[in-house]
């Protein structure tokens, strides 16, 4: 899992963050969604509250033909 997610987990709860035992490269979180919920207010909501967990707004528009 990502690390800004294993830290946040590991202080609400007794737990321990071990090193994987191989490199892995980062990678992007990304949100993908149906273009008839893009204005939908708890979708809204949800992905608003993603970007604030995990990162930078790359896209604020969804693109033709996104689905999830």
């Amino acid at each position: 899992m990502p690390r800004s997610i294993a830290d946040y987990c590991a202080k609400l709860e007794d737990l321990r963050i071990v090193e994987p035992p191989i490199k892995i490269k980062p990678y992007a979180i990304k949100q993908f969604w149906h273009l008839r919920y893009h204005a939908d207010p708890s979708i809204r909501w949800l992905r608003q509250a993603v970007l604030e967990l995990f990162g930078r707004e790359e896209h604020t528009t969804p693109r033709r033909g996104a689905t999830a």
